[in-house]
């Protein structure tokens, strides 16, 4: 209980703490801009995310008693039309950016619109991360390693925004959004790997 607070804690933490540390080094309105492109990808993740979370009761039930290896061979199975979905969603975001931005921002808002395309990146890896690391690993008993990889993931992040947003401003703080999603991914994939090994 307390390693999935702490990773939901944590990635929470992780995500929004891009707007706070940008204000110690660019303009309000360059924040305001980080943070209407932010939104619109947030606002696509909350459309994708009540599949993600409907999964969890589901295959913490199938899951239970059963052998790793099977787990295993199911969160594949669902997880192949989940992420073709997610990534369908991904390339229409990036595709329609310029559109998506005036709709939803307001033409005023034109310069977010390479930001938008930086982070949806955070769609696709961020709705996987879920699908692998809550309802995967945590399923599977690997509350602590899921922990672990939030908080090397969130270290990463913060270093990452403290070092380059001096130099390359929102551009940094959209690329340490989606490069710290990708650090996660590839973290979850390693801890599942893990189990996998050891079963």
């Amino acid at each position: 209980g307390s390693a999935v607070f702490g990773s939901t804690f944590g990635m929470n933490l992780y995500r929004n703490a891009n707007v706070i540390i940008l204000k110690q080094f660019v303009s309000d309105d360059l924040v305001g801009l980080y943070s209407a492109a932010e939104k619109v990808i947030k606002g696509f993740q909350s459309i994708i995310s009540p599949a993600a979370q409907a999964l969890f009761p589901h295959l913490s039930y199938r899951f239970k008693g059963q052998p790793v290896k099977k787990n295993m061979h199911l969160l594949r199975r669902i997880a192949l039309p989940f992420t073709a979905v997610v990534v369908l969603v991904t390339i229409g975001v990036y595709c329609f950016a310029p559109f998506i931005s005036d709709i939803l921002c307001g033409s005023e808002f034109v310069a977010a619109v390479p930001l938008i395309r930086i982070m949806t990146l955070v769609i696709l890896f961020g709705e996987i991360n879920y699908l692998i690391g809550i309802v995967g690993l945590v399923n599977m008993d690997g509350q602590s390693l899921f922990f672990r990889s939030v908080l090397v993931t969130g270290c990463f992040s913060i270093v990452f925004m403290l070092l380059c947003v001096p130099h390359w401003g929102v551009t940094a703080a959209a690329w340490a959004m989606s490069l710290s999603e990708m650090l996660l991914f590839t973290l979850c994939l390693w801890s599942l790997y893990q189990i996998n090994k050891r079963a």
